[in-house]
């Protein structure tokens, strides 16, 4: 009756996340979602609709998509096949991808841990605003999901499989050919993966188990580099030449040396680069009842000894735990390095991680009742400073989440009357700094009494404060319920009537211009900034394309935008068509608002 019951609330809970994902899917995103997608979904899916409409991946003149991320382009233009260019289809691979996501979570955690935990993950994935969210845009995240967790299933659980490490390697490269950044969890954490696995499964018998690891970790490898050939060969040796153009362009290389890099890492510690927030920051934020729970499970994890008298799946569920620890650090670990913004979907990747470790906690605690089921015997004692510096990090760390922004904030406000270089005050990076280091000292004295921090640890993941999660969970659906209900619908609203306007064919500038015409027939193209990169590739692309219509932003996130980045070609000659207003609206103003302008007879050719 029990799994009966687990089975009905499971198939309850994907029918949800379905629902939720595919429900209204052209509808605009919330308010409270950034703006990412405004450019993204169009720029992302501009090699596909090029190769639907014109049989021509560049035309956008780029062929973005295509050469960065092949994975997500070839599944794009599968479903554009099938099902036609639209908002809506251009969507679907995302919502599909998130549904799915829930899905293998959940199968994962059912091997692992049973059906109890199997649907508390799901039941955590799916009410969480951040994968909500960005499983109903067009960005490349949900899909690269997808394909991290069949590649961390396959090795985690199935390396002693013949097939185990073959999957695995085949999964990752198909996270890195739908988005690139996923090389750092190949390269990062896969390995540290490894050696936990190893550590924990082999090493107590070698003789026998050695063999089967290492020949999981050579097909892994193989597999990868096999795949990762296929690709080079297939795409990008092809357009060797504008992949080495784009590369320049795209990539930021060109805009911000290494040296300034290295040199913010240690201010940007836990924070991303606006207002000084931790990076952590975003899953709190967007995801409570994953980093709350899984910060209760990594308490847990440090505080107690494994037991098979706690249950016999205990010490399988303490490797993967930590497994997941690592994978959640390895999708982290790449953002202050390379992300010079706050930009929310960079997360999406930790949150299974994450997610692994909160259900297991949960699932456990709801099977222990309140006494909470460990006794003197399971409970850890500290080690040395170092483990004493982790154990206080961890109690520590959602204190350090929530004040880290508003005291970096603080100090850029004192200072800004100080003389401190060319201009006065002191930047979101200093600042945060400052912060990370006081904070670090105060571990450090905090670090000499170890005990008391599992003293605070083991009271923090005593089962009855894991009911906190609960009202945390309900919180989440009241917000993505709240999403829903003051939902509007302007992006096909809009397109409709611009296809009155254009014709099949016509060329149309501008940054967002793809996302704004996705299922209109015309050829969107954007001209980088001169200040974007060096070398701009493409600044001639008004005099090889002549277009008939350019769109230049005027508002952004209800406030007035001075980019003017197609200003100069305006003024060769072209007069205003129509005033383009987008997304919901805010004290009369609209989220978004477009100029499009419409080339005269008298255009001036430079």
């Amino acid at each position: 009756m029990a799994k009966r019951n687990h089975l009905i609330l499971f198939t309850g809970v994907v029918a949800l996340a379905g629902f939720s994902r595919l429900w209204r899917l052209d509808y605009d995103p919330p308010t409270w979602q950034q703006s990412a997608y405004l450019t993204d979904e169009g720029w992302w899916a501009d090699s596909a609709r090029g190769a639907f409409f014109f049989d021509d991946p560049f035309s956008d003149d780029f062929g973005t998509a295509l050469l960065i991320t092949p994975g997500y382009h070839k599944t794009l233009l599968a479903t554009y096949r099938l099902l036609g260019v639209g908002l809506t289809q251009t969507r679907i691979p995302s919502a599909a991808s998130g549904v799915v996501a829930i899905v293998l979570i959940a199968l994962l955690l059912f091997r692992v841990a049973g059906p109890r935990a199997a649907l508390l993950g799901a039941a955590l994935m799916t009410v969480s605003p951040i994968t909500w969210m960005y499983a109903r845009v067009a960005l490349l995240e949900s899909l690269q999901v997808v394909w991290l967790i069949v590649a961390f299933g396959a090795f985690v659980l199935f390396w002693r499989r013949w097939w185990g490490g073959l999957v695995a390697g085949l999964a990752m490269m198909m996270a890195i050919a739908v988005k690139p950044n996923a090389i750092y969890m190949m390269c990062v954490a896969f390995p540290l993966i490894a050696f936990v696995i190893y550590w924990s499964k082999v090493n107590a018998r070698r003789s026998e188990l050695t063999k089967p690891f290492v020949r999981a970790v050579i097909a892994t490898v193989a597999a990868f580099a096999i795949a990762m050939a296929w690709i080079y060969f297939d795409t990008i040796k092809p357009n060797n030449e504008a992949f080495a153009r784009l590369a320049g362009s795209e990539s930021g290389f060109g805009r911000h040396r290494w040296t300034y890099r290295l040199r913010a890492i240690p201010g940007l510690a836990f924070m991303a680069y606006e207002r000084g927030h931790p990076a952590m920051q975003a899953v709190l934020r967007l995801s409570p009842a994953i980093f709350i729970g899984a910060w209760l499970g990594a308490l847990r994890m440090i505080a107690y000894r494994p037991s098979a008298e706690n249950g016999d799946q205990e010490p399988r569920e303490r490797v993967i735990g930590i497994a997941a620890s690592i994978w959640a650090i390895g999708a982290w670990l790449p953002i202050p390095l390379l992300v010079f913004e706050f930009q929310d979907h960079k997360y999406l990747p930790i949150l299974p991680g994450l997610c692994l470790i909160a259900a297991m906690h949960l699932s456990r605690c709801m099977g222990l009742g309140s006494a909470g089921g460990y006794g003197p015997a399971q409970a850890r004692r500290a080690g040395g400073f170092a483990h004493s510096m982790a154990i206080w990090f961890l109690v520590a760390l959602p204190v350090f989440v929530a004040v880290k922004a508003p005291l970096s904030q603080l100090i850029m406000n004192i200072s800004r009357s100080l003389p401190t270089g060319r201009v006065p005050g002191l930047g979101a990076e200093s600042s945060g700094l400052m912060v990370t280091l006081a904070a670090a000292s105060v571990l450090v004295l905090f670090a000499r009494n170890g005990e008391s921090g599992l003293a605070h640890a083991r009271r923090l993941a005593a089962p009855r404060v894991a009911w906190a999660v609960a009202a945390l969970m309900i919180l989440e659906v009241a917000r993505i319920g709240g999403a829903f209900a003051t939902g509007v619908r302007t992006f096909p609203v809009v397109q409709e009537e611009l296809g009155s306007i254009v014709t099949d064919g016509d060329v149309v500038f501008g940054h967002e211009s793809t996302t704004v015409f996705l299922p209109l027939r015309v050829r969107t193209v954007r001209r980088t900034r001169i200040e974007d990169t060096t070398p701009a590739p493409n600044l001639d692309v008004w005099d090889r394309l002549h277009p008939r219509f350019i769109m230049e932003k005027r508002i952004h996130e209800f406030e007035p935008t001075a980019h003017g980045i197609y200003d100069d070609l305006i003024a060769r000659g072209y007069e205003l068509r129509r005033e383009i207003e987008l997304g919901q609206v805010r004290n009369g103003v609209s989220r978004y608002k477009f100029d499009l302008y419409e080339r005269t007879a008298d255009c001036v050719e430079e």
